[in-house]
């Protein structure tokens, strides 16, 4: 996350209140300049947050920092930052890092296109927390991590099948 650029440090209405976005926007240089990354597994990312309150989530949405398709997504209640099943108390003030790892991905991405985390309390087809609006976060990205799992090809590992002259592939 060191060569990534931040835009915004609060998710909800924090940000609205202190004059600026409700949403961090992190945008990461690309991963290969040559040839396409195949991203495929679970990528985490390990978020340092400051939270306001005993409560909230937080939703963090993938792109293609150039054409801004969603490769994919995760979400957290901050009670459970550390994993598992069972809800943590949380401190207003105290620093934590959310263990979030995203939905299964497989997705291409082209060469010389970089990533981009868009980080909000709520996504497309989720609920916002029952405690907004006092449950905001200041997200810290900086001292954040994050792992992408790559598949690299080099063409030396295909698997060739043998085909017939009646194979539904020479047709």
């Amino acid at each position: 996350m060191s060569q990534c650029q931040s835009t915004g440090t609060f998710t909800g209405t924090a940000g609205l209140a202190l004059g600026g976005d409700a949403t961090v926007t992190t945008t990461c240089p690309p991963m290969s300049e040559d040839t396409d990354t195949h991203i495929s597994g679970l990528a985490t990312f390990h978020l340092t947050v400051v939270p306001s309150f005993d409560g909230g989530q937080v939703f963090i949405e993938m792109q293609d920092s150039e054409t801004g398709i969603r490769l994919g997504h995760a979400t957290m209640d901050v009670r459970y930052h550390a994993g598992g099943y069972e809800a943590q108390t949380v401190l207003p003030g105290q620093t934590i890092t959310m263990l979030m790892e995203f939905q299964g991905i497989d997705a291409l991405l082209p060469a010389n296109h970089g990533i981009t985390f868009v980080i909000s309390e709520s996504g497309e087809d989720y609920l916002p927390p029952a405690c907004t609006p006092s449950c905001s976060m200041h997200v810290i990205p900086s001292v954040s991590t994050v792992e992408i799992p790559v598949i690299l090809r080099d063409g030396g590992d295909v698997l060739i099948t043998p085909q017939g002259e009646d194979a539904a592939n020479n047709q």
